[in-house]
């Protein structure tokens, strides 16, 4: 219970550290907690883009889950947040792209967010860099 309660707050501190901290939007953010790494970011599939991600590699770091969940404070009747989470694996370093836009051939890209993670021999995941807010712990 203690460990649930502790992932919610370190997603929190977040959400709220990202609040116009470089290419972020409102409510974007990566956080590194033990073996999980949870990258929200904000989304309107109501306008033909999504997100889809790419990992340099997946013995470093694999796909866990996504999720999206409405905006209940925007106007927008679309607007909301993609939550993407990722297990660590291997020890090692690994390139996380995520790329905004129209997933069909050809189609137009909005937006490209990069996250480089290390792991550690435990797979403990550590964001390194990143285009959003960022926080990282070992559990």
């Amino acid at each position: 219970m203690k460990r649930k309660y502790g992932i919610l707050l370190l997603v929190l501190l977040t959400v709220l550290l990202s609040f116009g901290c470089g290419k972020a939007e409102k409510g974007e953010g990566a956080s590194a907690s033990g073996k999980t790494l949870t990258v929200v970011l904000s989304a309107d599939p109501s306008v033909g883009y999504s997100w889809n991600y790419e990992i340099s590699d997946q013995d470093v770091l694999s796909f866990a889950g996504e999720r999206y969940a409405k905006d209940t404070e925007s106007a927008s009747s679309g607007t909301g947040f993609d939550t993407f989470t990722f297990t660590g694996g291997s020890e090692g370093t690994a390139v996380l792209t995520l790329t905004y836009g129209e997933q069909w051939e050809s189609g137009r890209t909005g937006r490209t967010v990069k996250l480089t993670v290390a792991t550690d021999a435990k797979g403990n995941v550590t964001v390194t860099e990143s285009d959003l807010a960022a926080s990282s712990g070992e559990t």
